[in-house]
């Protein structure tokens, strides 16, 4: 009989437990210190803020990533292999040259920073 039931909670009216939310948050430091990753520093267009920004190796090439601007809240499309944007899938490499853009990449041991002019300060 479905009026003997225990109502269920819907997802929506969830209440915060504040231990709870600290070992989430915990556990999601941990999990992002432990999982491959890019560091990504670009200049946004619109202000002309330059920021970095961490995104999952996972999520870049199996999901959408999409980074706000700190600075004017604009957000910008890192890669899109759900289709969630473009009608294909797409990765920061493959927008950047439909713009004529380019995309420097670096592999780094300790402190490195590439230049617009391609050049390499260490």
């Amino acid at each position: 009989n479905s009026s003997d039931a225990t109502p269920s909670n819907p997802l929506t009216d969830r209440t915060a437990d504040p231990a709870t939310e600290q070992e989430n948050a915990e556990q999601n430091k941990q999990r992002r210190e432990q999982e491959p990753a890019y560091q990504i520093t670009f200049t946004c267009k619109p202000c002309g803020e330059r920021s970095s920004h961490r995104m999952s190796k996972h999520g870049y090439h199996r999901g959408t990533v999409l980074i706000r601007c700190p600075s004017c809240q604009n957000r910008h499309v890192i890669s899109d292999n759900l289709n969630i944007f473009f009608d294909s899938k797409k990765t920061l490499e493959d927008i950047l040259q439909e713009q004529g853009g380019k995309l420097t990449r670096g592999y780094v041991d300790g402190d490195m920073e590439f230049w617009d002019d391609g050049s390499v300060v260490k």
